[in-house]
């Protein structure tokens, strides 16, 4: 494998996913209040579209299972172990939130029904929203569209992996187009599709976001689409995503916004002396990246719980509500997410995850990790730093560290 293809920017799009999180729970719990307050209408905007972080996390879910998952998993063990890897990284604070959730917000929830099951089991959002379902965590739904991206990985990388890069050019061109086409028009997506598209499971709706995912990880990882790192093509990527945002009215938003993403994530990639890469490279950024998971699934039962100590409608309580819900996503990262994942695998007889080596990945974040990355490539082995050996390609999705050789499977 070219060298060139380890430029992946782990700490880079680590901080990519913080941004994406924190745009989510603005849009939930302060872009109201920013527009009451008189905010410039751009910035009122921007905050109002924040949903569509979303779209970065499912487009990212696929350019990153594709980088690290390089070979199709043809083999029923190879599926098992990337199922099991999943159920892993997402169940544990998956069912603390939901659980949360139901305990401190139970006010919402007139009575445990049997609509209470498919949440538990990532199905609701393949059921049409009715009173009878529901959500305890209303976030969640967002897991249950990514359990359906899981299940499709191994046939879609197998697919992306045996077509040309032609046909992977082709594929990035339709999926970009029925994104647009598709979603411009479909774009309240929390609770119900269209009424021309009631019909349809929404895990389906968002497929089209995963693939382009998957296929732009594919060309990267082949060395393609370089042209996306140079200079002036990043700044005006992220310039072109905010002026979306800011500008194009609301129903035409989320198709571009999708394929923009797809676009900023490939751009960030190959961006290897960026001042943007750089900055999301930070330790601070690369932390929060790390607790995004966290911070994205306790937004709700943590705002539940603060307002029901404070009044939700004072300036103070609007602003105390960030570093709070921060630090305990923080917590809840370092002391039950990576522990219980790391839990998980180990009783399953798997190798360690990101989680052993991520202070350490925090520790020599930006630029002194680029350097070391650099130096790997060069030397065709793993960077040092402080004794501890680092790989060399690393696992994206956690902004930790795969285990495994560059050509032997992924430990997921």
């Amino acid at each position: 494998m070219d060298k060139r293809q380890e430029r992946g920017l782990v700490s880079a799009l680590t901080g990519l996913r913080a941004i994406a999180a924190y745009f989510v729970v603005v849009f939930h719990y302060g872009s109201t209040f920013a527009n009451s307050v008189g905010v410039p209408w751009p910035i009122g905007k921007i905050l109002s579209n924040g949903y569509l972080g979303v779209s970065f996390f499912f487009v990212l879910s696929g350019f990153i299972l594709a980088y690290n998952y390089r070979s199709p998993l043809t083999t029923w063990s190879a599926k098992k172990a990337f199922f099991l890897a999943r159920f892993a990284r997402i169940y544990p604070v998956y069912i603390l939130a939901l659980l949360a959730s139901f305990s401190i917000g139970s006010r919402y929830v007139e009575s445990v029904s049997m609509g209470a099951i498919p949440q538990f089991v990532l199905l609701q959002a393949w059921v049409p929203y009715t009173a009878s379902i529901q959500y305890w965590n209303t976030p969640a739904w967002t897991l249950s569209v990514e359990a359906l991206f899981y299940i499709s990985f191994p046939l879609a990388l197998a697919l992306a992996a045996s077509a040309s890069d032609k046909k992977l050019g082709i594929a990035v061109c339709l999926l970009a187009s029925i994104i647009v086409i598709g979603q411009t028009p479909a774009h309240s997506f929390e609770r119900s599709a269209p009424a021309g598209l009631g019909w349809v499971p929404l895990p389906l709706l968002r497929l089209p976001e995963f693939l382009l995912g998957v296929s732009l990880g594919v060309l990267c990882t082949r060395g393609r689409l370089q042209s996306l790192g140079r200079a002036p093509v990043l700044p005006a990527i992220t310039f072109a995503t905010l002026g979306c945002l800011a500008v194009l009215p609301n129903g035409t938003v989320p198709g571009p916004f999708g394929v923009l993403m797809g676009l900023l994530i490939a751009s960030v990639f190959w961006s290897a002396e960026s001042r943007i890469r750089r900055l999301l490279s930070t330790r601070l950024v690369v932390l929060l990246g790390g607790a995004s998971y966290s911070l994205y699934l306790l937004q709700e039962p943590a705002h539940d719980l603060f307002t029901s100590v404070f009044d939700g409608r004072t300036k103070l309580t609007v602003i105390a509500y960030y570093p709070m819900v921060t630090l305990l996503s923080i917590a809840t990262f370092v002391v039950v997410e990576e522990p219980a994942r790391e839990m998980i695998r180990r009783f399953f007889g798997m190798r360690s995850s990101a989680g052993a080596e991520i202070m350490q990945r925090i520790a020599i974040a930006g630029p002194e990790m680029d350097r070391l990355e650099m130096d790997a490539q060069r030397r065709g082995g793993a960077p040092q730093a402080g004794g501890a050996a680092v790989v060399a390609r690393p696992d994206q999705e956690r902004f930790g560290v795969s285990r495994e050789p560059p050509h032997g499977p992924p430990a997921g």
